[in-house]
């Protein structure tokens, strides 16, 4: 009978742990999609200016 209780500790111990590992993943995760994401838009800016350089360049061209 004296064991129940401890094995239920155990178990509620072993879930809070796991609880903690799961937060520290969510964290990570979140984390690397907030750099992808910043990274997603460098290149987003990046394209675009490539882009108008191009138009830039096309217009200049005609033009002589």
């Amino acid at each position: 009978m004296n064991k129940q209780p401890n094995l239920l500790l155990q178990s509620i111990e072993r879930m809070k742990t796991r609880i903690d590992m799961i937060r520290t993943e969510s964290r990570h995760i979140s984390n690397r999609i907030e750099a992808l994401s910043d990274k997603r838009h460098a290149l987003q800016k990046e394209k675009k200016r490539l882009k108008d350089r191009i138009v830039e360049i096309k217009t200049s061209h005609l033009d002589t």
